[in-house]
């Protein structure tokens, strides 16, 4: 069981959290990087209407042993940021895929594809769920928007991996508010710890004037996503590839 000590800013924090009052950027940029490297980009632009988020994102990532290129569509829940609908294209590991998740009540429908093999499929869930596709960013801005506007900043979620029609439960809650310095200038952050079931934790700091991430930091596989806005093209990762870092003394991006 977590055993947490709010301060006083933190408790400020989860009276006056992000929701529908926030006007969203309407794009947003991301550099993924895996050590010194850069491994990717997300490119996303925003859409509101008077009840969802929509999401539209162009996603390419490569690594030593990765290759993704996905276009997507996420469709969230406007004040719960819960997830709704998700279309995907592109390929994976040489391989084609394309797919559509949606959700009707409590059950997740996927209609999945992988080089021309249809995998229809369907999952009653459970409580609260966000998709989680891997280093699709716009399913980031969502979960972390729903943990600092949870109850007391705690939450435990499933998350959705749309592309595998997988499942996997995270306990999550916001550490604290703090001020994030990067090269752009400093930001008020909520900084907010992830752990997925058998997986190490990992980190995301979201800017409370506009609901995006501005940092994510996942140790275990020594991968930093940095907010193009805030970073410029050239941030300065604190990983180096072959690094086992010590994510018991996790103390986020410095410069």
């Amino acid at each position: 069981m977590w055993k947490l000590f709010f301060s006083a800013t933190a408790l400020a924090l989860l009276s006056a959290t992000p929701g529908s009052a926030v006007e969203y950027p309407k794009q947003a940029t991301y550099l993924i990087y895996v050590g010194q490297h850069e491994a990717g980009k997300s490119v996303i632009t925003i859409e509101q209407t008077q009840d969802a988020l929509i999401f539209h994102s162009d996603n390419k990532t490569q690594t030593a042993d990765f290759k993704q290129i996905l276009s997507c569509r996420t469709e969230i829940d406007r004040e719960t940021f819960r997830a709704k609908r998700f279309r995907y294209e592109g390929e994976r590991e040489g391989q084609a895929i394309v797919g559509e998740i949606w959700v009707e009540g409590d059950v997740f429908n996927g209609d999945i594809t992988i080089d021309g093999n249809s995998f229809p499929s369907k999952k009653q869930v459970n409580g609260v769920a966000f998709f989680y596709q891997n280093y699709v960013i716009d399913n980031q801005i969502a979960f972390l928007n729903g943990v600092v506007r949870a109850d007391q900043g705690m939450l435990d979620f499933t998350a959705v991996f749309p592309s595998d029609f997988m499942f996997s439960g995270v306990s999550a809650f916001v550490e604290s508010e703090i001020e994030f310095k990067t090269p752009n200038g400093p930001r008020i952050c909520a900084r907010v710890q992830f752990t997925i079931t058998n997986s190490p934790p990992f980190w995301g700091y979201l800017d409370l004037d506009t609901g995006l991430p501005v940092y994510m930091d996942y140790p275990g596989s020594i991968t930093e996503v940095f907010l193009l806005d805030a970073y410029g093209e050239k941030p300065s990762p604190k990983y180096t590839l072959g690094q086992t870092p010590d994510i018991t003394g996790h103390e986020g991006h410095k410069h």
